[in-house]
């Protein structure tokens, strides 16, 4: 029930998973060092400890994906998009999530590329879902209104940046959305067409079953 990235909220379920004695845990770690001492109880308990999206030291396992590749993608399209149309003195917002530095390349490789290609990137914020891109686009928007470019660490980060946008009367004609992971939210804004104009997708349902089969296979060891 882990929602918005509440640590508390990951940690009281995987204490309950401990206290279950389930065979293996499988998480994507919010904060591994908060997460260590759980780590260190499951494994005293045979339990095996494995992670998805973020690595941990000493874990029994994991699955992930090319995360400096998904942020090459989205800055990839975005530049396109600005030499497509023209435009000159492009600014962005990129939202970040710095608390998951195994994740930064989704950020850092999309500002090297904005960099390199003479777009200015006027905010970097901690933004990985809805509630919180919602925000940090607002406060951006009201800073920067003649804002170009929105790159989400997260399609959630994107969505809810959208909302920003529309709340806030800009020209969806004139801006450059951009997700990553693919999700329906995200996908389905892509469909609807307007300033969400990509999403860095992965393939979710073989990530979801690796991520079973991963679990599975560490019981069987």
């Amino acid at each position: 029930n882990t929602q918005g990235n509440n640590l508390e909220q990951q940690i009281n379920a995987i204490q309950g998973w401990i206290t279950l004695g389930v065979d293996a845990i499988v998480v994507l770690p919010i904060e591994p060092t908060a997460l260590q001492p759980l780590q260190r109880q499951a494994q005293a308990a045979d339990i095996k400890w494995l992670t998805y999206l973020g690595k941990m030291d000493g874990a029994d396992g994991f699955v992930g994906f090319d995360h400096a590749q998904s942020g090459q993608i989205i800055a990839q399209a975005a530049v396109d998009w600005a030499k497509a149309n023209e435009l000159t003195n492009v600014k962005a917002l990129v939202t970040t999530l710095t608390p998951l530095p195994s994740l930064s390349p989704r950020w850092t490789e999309v500002t090297r590329i904005f960099v390199e290609n003479d777009i200015e990137v006027v905010a970097e914020q901690d933004a990985a879902d809805q509630t919180n891109g919602l925000r940090v686009a607002e406060t951006v928007l009201q800073q920067h209104p003649d804002l170009d470019i929105i790159i989400g660490m997260a399609d959630d980060a994107a969505v809810g940046a959208l909302r920003a946008i529309r709340l806030a009367g800009a020209d969806p004609s004139k801006m450059f959305v951009g997700g990553q992971d693919g999700s329906l939210e995200g996908l389905s804004a892509v469909n609807d067409g307007g300033a969400y104009r990509a999403s860095a997708a992965i393939l979710i349902n073989e990530l979801g079953a690796n991520i079973v089969e991963i679990g599975r296979a560490s019981c069987r060891e």
